[in-house]
């Protein structure tokens, strides 16, 4: 099973001058099977630093581009009349096992769901759900690079991400601690697998700038 057999459409964000990581990716899709590379939609990064970042928004021109092309996802996924979603960012990297754990993990996932996380970073302990250990409740889960969101939570997710009153009152605030607070609140049901199916690639940061281990 791969990620077409879940989710309507595969969004991966992606700059078109990182032609080294999508070659990359397009290697890992292919080995793990866990993707088609021909039927994934590259969905062409929003890059920051050239369209202009507004002055409320203090995190630099990266994590804006970041979080306005996920806004972009969304609002097209909900124009497009989508029931679900996956978006991937083109430094992601999945484990060799990940058809596998992907399996397990949807048939196990509550049909309540409006995120899943396939990667991630979590800020506050997970909550293991009752009678099934493989399986989290997530308290609050950084990074952006491999997640999926149902159709019950477009709406919703939208207006989190784009509320620039929190942008405003937390200096340095990025699309991921954003995403935490509606994790934190429930404001979606949120969940991820006790092992992570994807991680990043190292490399240069297109948010930070910094090379990454």
């Amino acid at each position: 099973m791969n990620l077409h057999d879940y989710f309507d459409r595969v969004f991966i964000v992606h700059l078109p001058h990182h032609e080294v990581r999508k070659e990359r990716l397009i290697r890992n899709l292919l080995e793990t099977g866990i993707a088609d590379p021909n039927h994934v939609h590259w969905a062409r990064a929003i890059y920051g630093d050239r369209c202009g970042v507004p002055n409320w928004f203090e995190a630099g021109g990266g994590a804006w581009g970041c979080l306005q092309s996920h806004l972009r996802i969304a609002q097209e996924a909900a124009m497009d009349g989508l029931t679900s979603y996956c978006v991937l960012e083109d430094d992601v990297v999945f484990h060799e096992r990940s058809p596998e754990m992907l399996e397990r993990l949807m048939s196990n996932v509550p049909l309540d769901w409006g995120q899943i996380y396939l990667g991630g970073q979590h800020l506050k302990e997970p909550v293991p759900l009752d009678g099934n250990p493989s399986l989290y409740r997530c308290g609050n889960v950084n990074r952006t690079h491999a997640f999926a969101l149902h159709q019950r939570a477009f709406r919703d997710f939208q207006m989190h991400i784009m509320n620039a009153s929190d942008y405003m009152a937390n200096k340095a605030w990025h699309i991921d601690h954003q995403l935490g607070i509606a994790h934190e609140n429930r404001l979606w049901n949120t969940y991820a697998p006790s092992w992570w199916l994807a991680g990043q690639e190292d490399g240069d940061s297109s948010i930070s700038g910094r090379n990454n281990p």
